[in-house]
């Protein structure tokens, strides 16, 4: 190196073995980084799923009250996993929960059915019968179940709600049984 005119060496930039130390240091900390990123996604991946079901066990629980809370005639069929009553508007509706299909079929759930016409006229046919998720759910594989319903004492009881993607629990009430208060009359 050269000296200055104070006799100091002139001491500019790195030296290779400090240079090839400092790229050591950065690929170490960037394989811990890439190593971390993976785990990371996961974990992320798993708490939107948890988060999507959650919102769907909320829906599914507005869902189902909506249609209970006024509901007159109620009855139970197929070990409590069918309900069959009598809507608002006077239209036979049936509730059941439909347990076969294999992984990505789109044929279990909650299935919400309604035959006839509102006001029992001979007009205009409303019949239909639908999922209760939501589109984007459904495109998601989640759906919704129950065990079991019944009636005691003016409430319907539903045990076992949860949210599945696939055969997987994404999330439940726990041991909470769903209440709904009916407000119409039971026949």
């Amino acid at each position: 190196m050269m000296k200055k005119r104070d006799g100091r060496k002139d001491r500019r930039g790195f030296t290779l073995a400090e240079t090839l130390i400092a790229i050591l240091i950065l690929l170490m900390v960037a394989s811990i980084v890439a190593g971390g990123i993976p785990a990371a996604s996961n974990t992320l991946h798993k708490a939107v799923d948890v988060s999507h079901a959650q919102v769907l066990l909320s829906t599914t629980m507005t869902s189902l009250r909506d249609e209970l809370s006024t509901a007159r005639g109620i009855s139970f069929s197929d070990g409590g996993q069918t309900i069959t009553y009598v809507d608002s508007l006077g239209a036979q509706a049936e509730l059941k929960v439909v347990s076969i299909g294999g992984v990505g079929e789109e044929t279990r759930g909650i299935y919400l059915s309604k035959h006839a016409s509102p006001d029992g006229s001979e007009g205009e046919n409303t019949s239909f019968s639908r999922r209760l998720v939501s589109q984007e759910a459904a495109t998601q594989g989640l759906y919704t179940k129950f065990d079991t319903a019944s009636y005691s004492n003016g409430i319907v009881k539903i045990e076992g709600l949860r949210v599945y993607s696939g055969d997987n629990v994404l999330t439940d009430l726990g041991e909470l049984t769903f209440e709904i208060e009916v407000i119409g009359r039971l026949g």
